[in-house]
C-alpha cells in the first residue's frame, strides 16, 4: 500500500497452474504503477539463498527468443563483453540484437563452413562467393567470424 496516497500498489494476486500434492505453485502479482514494479524487480536481489524468486512475466514468444539469445549472452561475457538481456534484445557493449541477427549470422556461417567442406577441384571462376556477415552481426565480438 502507497503510504503517501493511500492507494494499493497491487491490482490483481492469483495462483499459476493446476493444484497439485506437495508441489508449489507461482504466484502472478499486477502491479498499479511500472515504477513499483522496477523498485521490487531491484528488491529481488535481496532474496538470494531463499526459495522465494522474483521473475518478470513475458509473453511465450519473447521466452523463446531470450532462451536463444541467452546462450550468446554467456559466450560474450566469457569474452569479456559487457553484456546483458533487454525484453527480447541482446546488448553488447551498448550495440542491441535480435535473434534474426544473431540466426543469419549463425546461417552464414554454416554457409562458409559448408563452401569449406567441398572438395578443392574447382577453378576459382566455379567457386561460389563467400558469404559475408551484416555489419552488425560481424562487429560483435561473440560471433564466428571468418
Amino acid at each position: 500500500m502507497n503510504t503517501t496516497t493511500g492507494e494499493t500498489e497491487i491490482q490483481q494476486v492469483y495462483r499459476i497452474g493446476a493444484k497439485q500434492l506437495n508441489k508449489v505453485r507461482p504466484v502472478f502479482i499486477k502491479l498499479a504503477q511500472y515504477e513499483t514494479k522496477i523498485e521490487v524487480l531491484k528488491k529481488a536481489k535481496n532474496l538470494k539463498g531463499t526459495n522465494i524468486y522474483i521473475h518478470e512475466d513475458f509473453p511465450k514468444h519473447v521466452l523463446e527468443e531470450r532462451k536463444v539469445l541467452a546462450t550468446h549472452l554467456r559466450t560474450a561475457r566469457e569474452s569479456g563483453h559487457r553484456a546483458y538481456l533487454k525484453y527480447n534484445k541482446l546488448i553488447v557493449n551498448g550495440e542491441e540484437y535480435g535473434v534474426e541477427d544473431i540466426t543469419s549470422a549463425d546461417e552464414q556461417d554454416d554457409e562458409v563452413n559448408e563452401v569449406r567442406k567441398k572438395p578443392r577441384t574447382r577453378t576459382i571462376s566455379q567457386r561460389s562467393p563467400q558469404p559475408t556477415y551484416s555489419k552488425k552481426a560481424s562487429s560483435m565480438d561473440c560471433l564466428p567470424k571468418n
